[in-house]
């Protein structure tokens, strides 16, 4: 028996799955996952949306019987794999793995912090008093967010910094380090990009402190993140605020004058803030001054609740004030200011800290490869192809048949959409979705349509949850990255996916510039290099959002000429290869009735 029986015959899926259809990429995928998971042989794969890829490499994982972690990006996704994904492919094996799910330390309560901030101070607190006198004798107390305000939350939570670990008095009741110790005992540990690139980047330098046991394989799921989110956790980064917050937090211990003369020193460089995003050596001389002051303040206390934390969060300074290679910001907003140092280069940094984490990784997404290569993202991740067994399979949906392409020509600026915007949602029965390069376009265009189409439901980024069930088809929906990337709008009747322009990234972004500069003198082009793969792989993220069952159908519309005036459009039309593109609005227009259900004949 091979691997593709699971997904081909009867016995299998199709009698544990309600309407299961077999995929000949599923199957295809899943034997290749098996096959590198076997050999213990690190795997990339580009399983298109629709291709079924998370029972892909469940089945294999199962049948294999090995010890997994599975990370992904999206609260979304985890709880999908948890509730849905998991069982099914467990059914095929007549047993459940054992499965457990880690979130972050702030998820988790700390007993330490609580009876030191909120107990003592019980009639300020009892809400949250009351409700831990309910859950008090749970063995992992998960934070209920959502019923308590973040001044209260962050005063029952410890970050890496303020966690004392097995020094701590409360350490044997500690909800953390007792989801870790059930998470690393069990088969299957689902959790997030972040927890396990902050645990990949510690065991770089050591093993101390892990999170992670040693497991056969990491199934890195959304993988396309991994280049953008490791580099954070490979530097350092830290929010000055916290200073404050330790001297605010341990107040019975310094004077009045200290605490007013650090609160005074902050202030004064939240006043020198010129942007939200700098680099560091703008703010340098505001920093160093805040930085005196507090260190004066704070460095001859010798309580452990000050010194221990000040230690951990001078040593997170120290990469970011050092001479190390890399990019160094900082950033503002909303009474907080964070100093960061991100390296211009981890992946040799990604594979030394993946070798006590796994045998074999596997990265799979829908978003990987610019062309037909996946050259940038293992470049990025510390990999030459070679080491590497990768495939990418082709579209499961019919794009060629159920879709269309409408890209105008001549559109020198934003005004010159706004009719183009209005005609198409007038027109649409259903959903239409609207990628934007940067969140003053999407102000923009929702106070376009509640102006011109004041009977039409906007829904904006930030403003609404998409996975609301109830939300009614027919509504405009407005966003950047986030919309782009991994949100399902297939409850909403989605019909149209607008791309405001074609995705690039803003070259004079701080982090970026650096970088693109660093290709280059590494004698790459930083255009074709960098920014062009990443602006392609972030096209096949909007594009993908269209189409999530068979007999979907819709139109693309890219208002940005540049597809069809400049030598590298053939790279994003590449991805929408074949499909048929519409000439004139009127066209386009034509079609949405078609996908309507108005004029089945026009298609």
């Amino acid at each position: 028996m091979t691997i593709k029986n699971y997904f081909e015959d009867e016995d299998f899926l199709p009698s544990v799955l309600s309407g299961y259809r077999p995929r000949k990429q599923q199957a295809e995928i899943a034997d290749f996952i098996h096959k590198s998971m076997s050999g213990h042989v690190p795997a990339v794969v580009e399983a298109p949306t629709g291709s079924g890829k998370t029972l892909s490499y469940l089945i294999p994982a199962l049948e294999l019987e090995r010890k997994v972690i599975i990370s992904t990006k999206t609260k979304q996704l985890m709880l999908q794999i948890l509730n849905k994904d998991i069982p099914i492919a467990s059914k095929l094996f007549g047993h459940s793995p054992a499965v457990y799910y880690l979130k972050g330390r702030r998820n988790y309560f700390c007993h330490e912090r609580f009876f030191r901030l909120i107990y003592p101070s019980s009639s300020f607190y009892p809400d949250a008093v009351k409700w831990f006198e309910g859950i008090a004798e749970n063995y992992v107390i998960e934070i209920p967010f959502g019923m308590f305000g973040g001044e209260v939350i962050e005063k029952m939570t410890a970050d890496s910094y303020q966690c004392t670990g097995s020094s701590c008095q409360f350490f044997a009741h500690c909800s953390f380090y007792r989801a870790k110790e059930a998470a690393n005992a069990s088969d299957v540990i689902v959790t997030n990009h972040h927890l396990l690139a902050s645990d990949i980047a510690m065991k770089s330098k050591s093993e101390f402190g892990a999170v992670f046991d040693f497991a056969e394989h990491v199934i890195f799921d959304e993988a396309h993140a991994l280049p953008d989110i490791y580099p954070l956790f490979a530097g350092s980064d830290i929010n000055l605020r916290s200073f404050m917050s330790l001297i605010r937090e341990n107040k019975t211990h310094f004077s009045p004058k200290d605490a007013e003369t650090a609160t005074g020193a902050y202030n004064t460089l939240l006043a020198g803030v010129r942007e939200s995003r700098m680099l560091l050596e703008q703010m340098k001389g505001d920093v160093d001054r805040y930085l005196e002051t507090v260190f004066r303040i704070i460095e001859d206390k010798t309580e452990k609740e000050i010194k221990d934390p000040f230690t951990k969060l001078k040593a997170a300074l120290v990469p970011i004030r050092g001479e190390e290679e890399g990019v160094r910001i900082c950033e503002a907003g909303a009474g907080s200011f964070t100093v960061k140092f991100i390296p211009l280069t981890a992946g040799d940094n990604f594979r030394e800290g993946l070798k006590g984490t796994c045998i074999s990784p596997l990265f799979i997404s829908a978003t990987l490869t610019a062309g037909d290569s996946f050259g940038y993202f293992l470049s990025e991740l510390g990999y030459d192809p070679s080491e590497v067994n990768a495939l990418k399979t082709g579209a499961v949906f019919d794009y060629e048949t159920r879709g269309r392409i409408y890209v105008p020509k001549g559109l020198w600026n934003d005004k010159n959409a706004d009719g183009i915007y209005t005609a198409l949602a007038s027109r649409l029965e259903g959903s239409m979705l609207v990628i934007c390069n940067s969140t003053r376009r999407m102000e923009e265009l929702a106070a376009l349509f509640e102006t011109a189409l004041p009977y039409k439901k906007v829904f904006i980024q930030g403003n609404v949850d998409v996975s609301d069930r109830e939300l009614e088809t027919g509504g405009i929906f407005i966003g950047c990255n986030i919309f782009r990337e991994g949100v399902d709008f297939a409850h909403t009747g989605l019909k149209c996916v607008v791309l405001d322009k074609l995705p690039f990234e803003y070259p004079d972004d701080a982090f970026l510039k650096q970088k693109s500069e660093k290709v280059k003198s590494n004698g790459g082009n930083p255009f074709m290099d960098f920014f062009l793969p990443r602006a392609v792989i972030y096209f096949k993220q909007a594009v993908g959002r269209l189409f999530r069952h068979e007999d979907d159908m819709g139109l693309w519309v890219v208002l940005d000429d540049r597809l069809l005036t400049k030598n590298y459009g053939k790279s994003f039309m590449d991805v929408l290869k074949n499909v048929h593109r519409v000439r004139t609005l009127s066209e386009a227009l034509s079609f949405l009735e078609v996908c309507d259900g108005k004029d089945q004949a026009g298609l």
